[in-house]
């Protein structure tokens, strides 16, 4: 059965290894020294600092131990082991600091993030509205204009909102929206002129977010035009005109 070759022990420098290879060679004992490669990146990684190490036959260990014992301690094949399993252990328990370590930087740093983005966004001094609850509505308005501002209404005190306002920069009513059943689908909304009367008034009776009926107001009293969807893909159908209030013939042939 032929002698498997096994490390008999660690070199530290230079000088050792050539004592034992003399002393080997002497003896004529066949070895082999595998100098170690050096790290490129020594420090925090770099856990053995082997300079080489000395390679032969089993057969030959205890000679070769009865040989070095001046120059070198020669552990057994125990030691041998446990030490390639501390260095392993030691390799796993350092890369495991570097991966908490990096895991501790970087919740640091997103807590750190997210702390000033809050600051930022949400310190009372740098806010860009003004907040105020009184009875049954909430109003929310511009810091930079007061008179820009939205008002939700609350008109049967339940804490559902039945109704949205919006004002504009000279203060004047610019939308409303309606939520009737409060489901938090607007029903209906109303866009006013710069009078305060309203211009158009859109519907969306089944509540699927598309605009079911379209009011747009004409110049005189009593005159408007109304705009139906009748098979609900967003494109009106019918057109229906009204003078002082009655309905006239579609003028329209583009509009059913």
């Amino acid at each position: 059965m032929e002698d498997r070759i096994v490390k008999i022990c660690d070199i530290d420098n230079q000088v050792i290894a050539e004592e034992i290879s003399e002393c080997l060679t002497q003896e004529e004992i066949p070895f082999h020294i595998t100098k170690k490669q050096i790290s490129g990146y020594p420090g925090v990684l770099e856990t053995d600092f082997t300079y080489a190490i000395l390679e032969a036959p089993e057969s030959y260990r205890n000679q070769i131990g009865e040989l070095l014992g001046n120059i070198i301690k020669i552990p057994n094949t125990h030691d041998t082991i446990l030490s390639q399993d501390k260095s392993g252990i030691k390799i796993l328990v350092t890369i495991s600091f570097i991966i908490l370590l990096g895991l501790a930087l970087y919740t640091l740093y997103s807590f750190i993030s997210d702390y000033m983005m809050i600051k930022k966004y949400y310190n009372k001094d740098r806010a860009n509205f003004i907040n105020q609850m009184s009875n049954n509505q909430y109003t929310q308005t511009l810091k930079t204009n007061p008179n820009i501002k939205w008002v939700y209404i609350d008109e049967n005190s339940n804490g559902n909102i039945e109704k949205v306002q919006v004002y504009g920069i000279a203060g004047q009513l610019l939308y409303e929206y309606y939520d009737d059943n409060e489901n938090g689908i607007y029903e209906r909304n109303i866009i006013y002129n710069t009078t305060g009367s309203p211009l158009i008034i859109n519907q969306d009776k089944n509540e699927d977010l598309i605009v079911d009926e379209q009011m747009v107001m004409g110049d005189k009293e009593g005159s408007y035009t109304i705009y139906k969807d009748l098979d609900g893909d967003s494109l009106f159908d019918q057109k229906e005109i009204y003078i002082n209030n009655k309905i006239i013939k579609n003028r329209d042939p583009s509009i059913k």
